[in-house]
């Protein structure tokens, strides 16, 4: 889901022909989140960029308020 606030994100996955489904009314979506719980950094950059790894996450279920116009990305497509 991506907030209707986030235009320029839904922008760019616009012309990436990326298919996006606007929500229709306020909804009440359960989702599953993830939160970094700990993770591992390399001592010098690679390109200019700390690259990560031991990533440990937190899942959990949460109900989230989404207004109408917030977009679902389905993930099951090309890009």
């Amino acid at each position: 889901m991506i907030p209707q606030s986030e235009w320029k994100v839904l922008d760019l996955l616009k012309l990436n022909q990326i298919k996006l489904n606007p929500i229709q009314k306020d909804s009440i979506i359960t989702v599953e989140q993830y939160k970094i719980k700990d993770f591992k950094t390399t001592s010098s950059p690679y390109e200019g960029h700390y690259l990560h790894y031991d990533t440990r996450v937190l899942k959990e279920l949460k109900k989230i308020k989404f207004r109408a116009g917030d977009c679902l990305v389905p993930l099951n497509q090309e890009g």
